[in-house]
């Protein structure tokens, strides 16, 4: 079943082995799925404890959760409501941490991962950057690319520090680019960058 709709408010999601639906921001998503779970627990479809639900932040994760415990209490549905604690309800992030460090061992994997901070994503980007045999091209040259060197302020930033912030920042602007948002006007984006990037640097 495949949808695009305004408002979930007052849609009904019927229990079926798919369901994709399409729906903007404020649109209610979040209070969708709590009703439809609660409905599908309710009718004997699912198990309480059998929910996988994925949303956007903490809080909006701990509200879910809440919502259906409430829901399904009101309903007189306690022992269902009670394994609701037990549950998957989390953010993507959460739910794709979970998974890691369920199966590191199988992938030979840390069980305990982090997120590099954005210092250390640029050391790795640094390395990466000095791995491109094209780079020594405009590093012999620097001056005629417009970096010459100056002072910020009461700190001197060399040439190559002005090339490699420029190539970070491009790197940094693609990084944060949300795909998701809109993938025609991102790759669009992109190619744009690419073409932009060979006029200067040839």
């Amino acid at each position: 079943m495949t949808k695009t709709i305004a408002s979930y408010k007052e849609l009904n999601t019927p229990y079926e082995s798919l369901s994709l639906i399409g729906a903007g921001a404020g649109s209610g998503k979040t209070f969708h799925i709590q009703k439809t779970t609660t409905q599908w627990i309710e009718a004997e479809h699912i198990q309480a404890d059998r929910i996988l639900a994925v949303t956007f932040t903490n809080a909006a994760a701990s509200e879910m959760r809440e919502r259906i415990r409430l829901a399904l209490m009101s309903k007189g549905l306690i022992e269902q409501a009670n394994l609701v604690r037990n549950a998957q309800i989390s953010t993507i992030h959460g739910f794709g941490l979970s998974l890691i460090e369920r199966f590191s061992y199988e992938q030979g994997l840390s069980p305990a991962p982090r997120q590099l901070t954005e210092a250390e994503q640029d050391v790795l980007v640094k390395l990466s950057l000095s791995d491109v045999s094209i780079i020594e091209t405009i590093l012999d040259d620097l001056k005629q690319w417009g970096y010459k060197g100056n002072f910020t302020g009461s700190e001197y930033v060399s040439a190559v520090d002005q090339l490699r912030g420029d190539i970070l920042g491009v790197i940094h602007k693609l990084r944060i680019l949300s795909l998701d948002a809109n993938e025609q006007a991102a790759n669009s984006l992109i190619e744009k960058a690419a073409q932009f990037l060979t006029h200067i640097y040839k």
